[in-house]
């Protein structure tokens, strides 16, 4: 599972999870454009706080594997820049990804999710780049 958040104006982030051989991973992915310094950009994560199991567990819980994308249910607000959420999956063998453009400015309660989503994430792994800004 990959998470990217920002585009626009903001650096994008990302934090990628996954499972191998029954071994669990996370990388955060540091905000990068062009007025960034140089330095490493990925950060290997320590376990979640709640562990890996009940991570993915509440991860699986908020949706994260079943959101639909915004675009396809008619949640998209008109805004022209800001924060944005993209998900890819690779669950089961399958590939899926979808978008939430400025969750925050959206009225369904599927971005209210996405929003929470990442905020879990970014608690959870002490990554607060992932998490929605207030707008």
């Amino acid at each position: 599972m990959r998470v990217w958040n920002g585009f626009g104006l903001t650096a994008l982030e990302g934090f990628v999870l996954q499972r191998r051989a029954g071994k669990w991973s996370a990388v955060h992915v540091e905000g990068i454009h062009s007025g960034l310094p140089k330095r490493e950009y990925q950060k290997q994560l320590s376990e979640p706080k709640s562990g890996w199991d009940n991570a993915w567990r509440k991860l699986m819980e908020m949706g994260i594997t079943t959101l639909p994308d915004a675009e396809a249910i008619g949640c998209s607000p008109s805004v022209l820049d800001g924060m944005s959420y993209v998900v890819e999956l690779n669950n089961e063998r399958t590939y899926r990804t979808y978008l939430y453009d400025n969750p925050s400015y959206a009225k369904c309660e599927q971005a209210k999710r996405m929003i929470s989503i990442g905020n879990f994430i970014a608690a959870e792994f002490g990554v607060p780049e992932m998490a929605t800004r207030d707008k």
